[in-house]
């Protein structure tokens, strides 16, 4: 179950044990899935299929009744679907606000993170530089008071070069930072592209795949009615053809029973003949 904003979310199998345990009303999975499907009543959320909770004392009733209560019924539920999906539409569309208030914030402190490093690590390089070039200067001059040396001059200059060679080495190095830096935001910002057509492309494969299940689901409940109606019109030949097998046997008995009757006069009246042509012989002979 999920709840947002006062409106609570089940799952078809959920919905099965609610009916039977608070309506008394018996169902199983594939009947349910293709009932709710048929009246449209599925919510897509996060990439499940859910139901709303006030959509649930009408499941328990049939769709097989009389047609001006099954438009009343099938009226309701699209007055509570339409407020529900525009709810749900409003709450994902915060999220999706929040979820780029979220990315902008933290691109915004990595980017000043990153600066402050960055500024951190220049600010200590160069003092870093002119730490070591002032201890230099100051050898240097104790040295110069000491001994007023050219080689001490040179060595100074020598010094001075190389500190200034670091520190251009330092500023393209920096550069060379800044160019990689610059280049890792526009990858990440084309791998964010990239994700984000991902998702619209998975979330338009899902609800795809969704509506040919759910006119799979519907075609197979067609092909369900269709069956049994043949079947009960089927039985309803059987049932009839046996009751013309069962008159045309009465019929049959009847029959035979004539013939029995008629064939006993015939007999009868053939006794009555042969008594008679007896009597007549009897008579010419006397």
């Amino acid at each position: 179950m999920i709840e947002i904003q006062n409106i609570k979310l089940y799952k078809v199998s959920e919905i099965v044990e609610i009916l039977k345990n608070e309506y008394d009303f018996k169902t199983n999975l594939p009947n349910l899935t293709g009932k709710i499907t048929k009246l449209n009543c599925f919510i897509a959320y996060q990439g499940k299929r859910l139901i709303p909770e006030d959509i649930i004392c009408y499941l328990c009733q049939r769709l097989n009744s009389k047609p001006d209560e099954r438009k009343k019924i099938k009226k309701a539920i699209d007055e509570q679907m339409e407020h529900v999906r525009e709810i749900i539409e409003k709450h994902e569309e915060k999220i999706q606000q929040q979820d780029k208030q979220n990315i902008a914030f933290f691109v915004s402190l990595h980017e000043s993170m990153q600066k402050s490093v960055e500024e951190k690590a220049r600010r200590n390089l160069k003092g870093e530089f002119q730490k070591k070039i002032i201890e230099k200067v100051e050898n240097l001059k104790i040295s110069l008071k000491k001994e007023l040396d050219e080689n001490i001059v040179n060595t100074l200059k020598e010094e001075l070069s190389k500190a200034s060679q670091r520190e251009d080495a330092a500023r393209t190095r920096e550069d060379s930072l800044q160019r990689e830096l610059k280049e890792a935001r526009e990858e990440l910002k084309e791998a964010r592209a990239r994700e984000n057509d991902l998702l619209s492309e998975l979330r338009r494969r899902d609800e795809k795949a969704c509506q040919r299940e759910d006119a799979a689901r519907t075609r197979e409940d067609d092909l369900l009615i269709e069956l049994r109606r043949k079947d009960e019109d089927a039985k309803a030949r059987e049932d009839a053809l046996w009751g013309e097998l069962k008159k045309t046997r009465e019929r049959e008995d009847a029959l035979r029973e004539d013939i029995k009757s008629k064939d006993e006069q015939i007999r009868y009246l053939l006794s009555l003949m042969k008594n008679k042509n007896s009597e007549e012989k009897k008579l010419e002979i006397r």
